[in-house]
C-alpha cells in the first residue's frame, strides 16, 4: 500500500511490509524503484506548487522618467503642487509659493484670486454676481426676480439692491451723494455704510481722509433762513451753508425748515 505526504520543501512515502513480503526479491527491488520515482515527483510537484502560491512583495516605488527638462505637470488632488522634469530626467513634486495654485493651462503656478466656492457683487449690477471657480472670479446672474443680498451672500427674493448701494474692496472709503463733510461712506463686506470722523476731524471730499484742519459748519440735508426773507433760505453743500430759494409759491418755514405752501404759512 502507497501512502505519499507531502509538504513545502520534502514528501514522504510509505508502503507496508506485508505487501512487499508477498512478492520476490526481483519484484521488491522494481517495486520499491517504482515508489522512489513516484515519491520523486511528488515532492517535485509539490515544491512547485508552493513557489507558485508564495505570495511576492511588492516592488519598491520606482522614480517616474520623463523627456524634457523643466516641464510641469498636474499632481492629481493637489493643486498646491506640480510635478517638473528634473535635469536626471525624473519627475519631482515641488510646491507652489504660499497664495498660489498650479494652472493646467498655463502649466504654472499663479495668483489664487479667491477661495472656492465664495461670491462676491459685482459693482452697479443687482441682478449680477461673481462666485468663485478654480481660483478665479466668474459672473452670473439670479433668476427671476432675485437679487444678490451682499450681506448673505446669496440671490433672494424681495431684496433692494438699490437701497444698500454696493462696493468692491472692503474699508475703501467715499463721499455722500451730498458731498458731506461729517458723514462719509466705508465699505464693509461689499456694502457702503455711513461712518462718522472721529471727534473734532471732518471728511475732506477732496482727500477722502478724515482732517481736523477742515471747516465744517453743517451737515447734509441741513437749513436755515434768512432774516426777513421769505423765499431765500440756506441750505448746506460740502459742509457750508449757500444761498437757496424755494419754488414757486412756495415760502420757506423756519419751524419745519423746508418749503411749503406760501398759503399755510406766514412771513
Amino acid at each position: 500500500m502507497l501512502r505519499a505526504t507531502s509538504g513545502s520543501h520534502f514528501s514522504t512515502v510509505s508502503f507496508t511490509s506485508s505487501s512487499l513480503e508477498k512478492r520476490s526479491p526481483a519484484e521488491n527491488s522494481f517495486g520499491e524503484l517504482i515508489i522512489l520515482l513516484v515519491g520523486a515527483l511528488v515532492a517535485c510537484s509539490a515544491e512547485s506548487l508552493a513557489e507558485r502560491t508564495q505570495v511576492k512583495k511588492p516592488q519598491s516605488s520606482q522614480a517616474i522618467a520623463c523627456k524634457k527638462v523643466g516641464s510641469t505637470f498636474p499632481v492629481p488632488g493637489d493643486c498646491g503642487s506640480y510635478a517638473e522634469c528634473s535635469k536626471a530626467k525624473i519627475l519631482e513634486i515641488k510646491p507652489c509659493p504660499a497664495g498660489q495654485r498650479y494652472d493646467t493651462e498655463r502649466k504654472s503656478c499663479v495668483g489664487v484670486e479667491c477661495i472656492e466656492f465664495d461670491t462676491a457683487p459685482v459693482a452697479g449690477k443687482c441682478k449680477q454676481y461673481k462666485y468663485c471657480k478654480k481660483a478665479q472670479w466668474k459672473v452670473a446672474s439670479c433668476y427671476f426676480w432675485h437679487k444678490y443680498d451682499p450681506i448673505q451672500k446669496k440671490c433672494r427674493g424681495g431684496y433692494d439692491c438699490k437701497a444698500t448701494p454696493q462696493c468692491d474692496n472692503d474699508g475703501e472709503v467715499a463721499p455722500t451723494k451730498a458731498n458731506d463733510c461729517m458723514v462719509f461712506l466705508q465699505c464693509h463686506n461689499h456694502t457702503w455704510v455711513p461712518t462718522q470722523c472721529p471727534k473734532g476731524a471732518f471728511f475732506d471730499v477732496k482727500s477722502s481722509k478724515c482732517d481736523s484742519s477742515v471747516k465744517c459748519e453743517c451737515k447734509a440735508g441741513d437749513t436755515r433762513a434768512v432774516k426777513g426773507q421769505c423765499k431765500n433760505f440756506e441750505k448746506c453743500a460740502e459742509g457750508k451753508f449757500v444761498p437757496a430759494k424755494c419754488p414757486w409759491l412756495k415760502t420757506y418755514d423756519p419751524k419745519k425748515k423746508m418749503c411749503i405752501w406760501s398759503l399755510r404759512t406766514k412771513c
